[in-house]
């Protein structure tokens, strides 16, 4: 009897009387997408954090429209409370000693560390370039997976940087300046570097608060991870790669 192809994905091998196009993969053993975790506490955090009293304190001092609602309220007072009393204006060194206080290196809002240890049992294993030892390591509690790709721990935290520093009343361009952006690039633990990964991460965060607001009360996980999922690989270079299972090791 002639040969017939039967068509599925992979090599073709001889059967008894076709031949079958056999898919040669290693099974993935990760049945759960555990960046869907870490996602859910970022935005715990976002929602907290853009409520809590340092967070009233730094828009007081950065935000514009703070300043404008206090100087209404202040011009449409008694003539004798204007004479006792006048606004603070927006004093921006105030704001960014006390951001800074939150976002620096081991302060309450750098979620690297707590991440790494909260989520390592989600983690996935997987080696990757340390730019902290100058070659390929293995990582075993710094990737998280998400439907094909792995994330890296520290991305989580420039996502709320860009949320919540808007929501205080910072400027984009205040947020993104070197003296600023280079207090979250250290404080990643030394083992990323691509200056893109950290902007792309914190423009997710301005995303997100143009669509969500000041206070982040219908986000979601689902939200980050979609903004996070739909993003080209030249904008996460080194913070997001193929899942470890299906990289080209597994691929004909």
């Amino acid at each position: 009897m002639e040969n017939k192809l039967k068509t599925t994905k992979g090599k073709f091998v001889k059967g008894d009387n076709f031949l079958v196009k056999q898919k040669i993969t290693t099974p993935c053993e990760h049945k759960i997408d555990g960046a869907v975790k870490v996602a859910e506490y970022i935005v715990r955090e976002i929602k907290k954090n853009t409520r809590s009293k340092i967070a009233e304190g730094i828009r007081y001092y950065a935000s514009e429209e703070e300043y404008t609602e206090r100087y209404n309220k202040w011009k449409n007072s008694s003539l004798v409370q204007r004479l006792l009393t006048r606004p603070d204006p927006p004093n921006l060194l105030k704001a960014k000693a006390l951001w800074t206080e939150r976002v620096f290196k081991g302060r309450p809002w750098d979620h690297k560390e707590y991440i790494i240890e909260t989520f390592k049992g989600y983690a996935v294993v997987r080696p990757a370039y340390s730019h902290k030892l100058k070659r390929n390591r293995t990582f075993k509690k710094h990737w998280h997976k998400y439907k094909n790709y792995d994330y890296r721990y520290d991305i989580w935290s420039n996502i709320h940087y860009g949320y919540v520093g808007l929501s205080v009343g910072f400027e984009k361009e205040t947020l993104l300046n070197g003296a600023n952006l280079a207090q979250i690039i250290d404080s990643s633990g030394g083992d990323a570097e691509d200056p893109i990964d950290d902007v792309t991460a914190i423009n997710i965060g301005f995303s997100l608060y143009k669509k969500f607001g000041k206070f982040a009360d219908k986000l979601t996980a689902n939200d980050v991870l979609d903004e996070l999922n739909k993003l080209p690989d030249n904008k996460l270079p080194d913070a997001r790669k193929r899942h470890t299972c299906l990289e080209s090791k597994n691929k004909l």
